[in-house]
C-alpha cells in the first residue's frame, strides 16, 4: 500500500466521506464499484470543501503520490475538469476531480505534493470541493486508508464503541458536526483535530456527541 499526503490545505473539512459515498450509492440505486447490471456507477472517494468564510479563495491541490498524469475534461457530466495519476509498478490510479484549473499537462511525470491545479465545481457537482478518489486494480479504496502516518486516526471497528464511551476527532484537521446522521442532515459547524467528545448515542456508522452552547442566545424551538 503507497503512502499519500493530503492533497488539500489542512484547513479543508471533509463534506463527504468515503462510507458515505457508498451509502448514497446505495441509496440511489448506483453501483459503488464495477459490476454487471449497473445503470450507473458512484465511486467512492473522499469529498474536501473549504469552510464557508474561504469559498471564495483559490484553493491549491497537490498531488497526494507521485505517477503520470492524464488530464481530461468531462464538461458539465461526470468528473468535469480531472487529473488521473497512473502509480508505476502497481494498479493503483488516483482522481483528483471538478477542477477549475489544471496545472499539468497529459504525460507529465508528477511527484508527491506537486501543485497539480486548483479546486473547482466543474462536473456534476453541488458545490466548489474535490473528489479524491483511489482505485486499486479498478476497484475503489478509501483514500483515508493510505494516507500518511498521523493524517488519519485509527477507524473504531464496529461494535467498539457503547454510549458514555469518550471519543477524540483524529481523522480530519476539521470534522463536520451535523443535526442528525447522514449528510442530508444540515451542517452546523466543525471541530478541530484533538477535541474530546462522550458518546450519547449510537446510529449505524454515525456518533451522538454532547456539545454546548451558551443558553442566552437560544430559543426555544
Amino acid at each position: 500500500m503507497s503512502v499519500h499526503i493530503l492533497p488539500v490545505p489542512d484547513w479543508c473539512i471533509i463534506s463527504q466521506t468515503f462510507a458515505e459515498h457508498e451509502a448514497r450509492a446505495a441509496n440511489l440505486g448506483l453501483c459503488s464499484r464495477p459490476g454487471a447490471g449497473c445503470k450507473g456507477y458512484y465511486y467512492g472517494a473522499i469529498d474536501y470543501a473549504p469552510p464557508f468564510d474561504r469559498v471564495g479563495e483559490m484553493i491549491p491541490i497537490k498531488s497526494s503520490i507521485g505517477g503520470i498524469a492524464s488530464v481530461q475534461n468531462q464538461g458539465k457530466s461526470g468528473y468535469g475538469l480531472h487529473v488521473r495519476l497512473a502509480v508505476p509498478g502497481s494498479g493503483e490510479l488516483v482522481i483528483f476531480a471538478h477542477l477549475s484549473i489544471a496545472n499539468i499537462q497529459t504525460g507529465q511525470a508528477v511527484k508527491q505534493g506537486d501543485h497539480i491545479g486548483w479546486m473547482g465545481n466543474t462536473g456534476n457537482s453541488t458545490g466548489k470541493h474535490l473528489h479524491w478518489e483511489i482505485r486499486e486494480d479498478g476497484i475503489p479504496v478509501d483514500p483515508a486508508l493510505y494516507l500518511a502516518a498521523g493524517s488519519p486516526g485509527d477507524p473504531v471497528a464496529p461494535g467498539g464503541l457503547a454510549v458514555g464511551d469518550y471519543v477524540t476527532t483524529t481523522a480530519v484537521p476539521y470534522l463536520n458536526v451535523r443535526i442528525g446522521p447522514g449528510t442530508g442532515n444540515l451542517d452546523v459547524g466543525n471541530l478541530p483535530t484533538g477535541t474530546k467528545l462522550e458518546v450519547v448515542k449510537l446510529d449505524g456508522d454515525w456518533l451522538g456527541v454532547v456539545l454546548y452552547v451558551h443558553a442566552g442566545y437560544v430559543r426555544k424551538a
